[in-house]
């Protein structure tokens, strides 16, 4: 049987690394699909909220409180240091991001060049949104960049109507 050597003890990837492997997918779905590619990126929140459901706990089901889950989980992953929700009025959420910096500079050069972003936290919560809280969110404006450590969002979130069944004819 072969010997394996010592390997060197994997150490994080590189943030510049990311933000250039960011930057390649984001920039290539965009070649591929155009416009269309946001349909892969909202689909690509679905799956992962699909898989972060199995890990966490969601004792209530009200927007913030499922905001507040996916906040902590996305802090203690290294994504984001602090994540603050809040509502604005009966049906807009304010999502407040500080220290936003992992994905900024390909973020920047994506939307200087028309591509779909990498939303990545905002994908994930709209899936949230819609599976455990039964409600449809919609960004009201552009993310805003208050400054170098702090962007927000805006969501308006309407409930989903079922759809109707059709009819059977007799």
């Amino acid at each position: 049987m072969e010997k394996v050597p010592e390997l060197p003890k994997l150490r994080t990837p590189d943030r510049d690394f990311i933000r250039l492997e960011v930057y390649g997918i984001y920039k290539t779905i965009t070649e591929l699909f155009g416009e269309r590619g946001w349909q892969v990126i909202w689909r690509s929140g679905e799956v992962v909220f699909d898989e972060l459901e199995k890990q966490l706990e969601f004792p209530k089901k009200d927007p913030l409180s499922v905001m507040k889950v996916l906040a902590d989980y996305l802090s203690k992953a290294g994504y984001i240091p602090k994540i603050e929700f809040r509502m604005v009025g009966e049906n807009m959420l304010q999502y407040d991001l500080y220290g936003a910096s992992l994905l900024r500079p390909a973020t920047l050069k994506l939307k200087a060049e028309n591509c779909v972003l990498p939303h990545w936290s905002t994908v994930i919560m709209f899936a949230a949104l819609k599976k455990l809280c039964n409600l449809k969110a919609d960004t009201t404006e552009q993310p805003i960049f208050i400054s170098e450590v702090h962007g927000r969002e805006r969501w308006v979130l309407s409930p989903i109507k079922p759809k109707k069944k059709p009819q059977r004819r007799s």
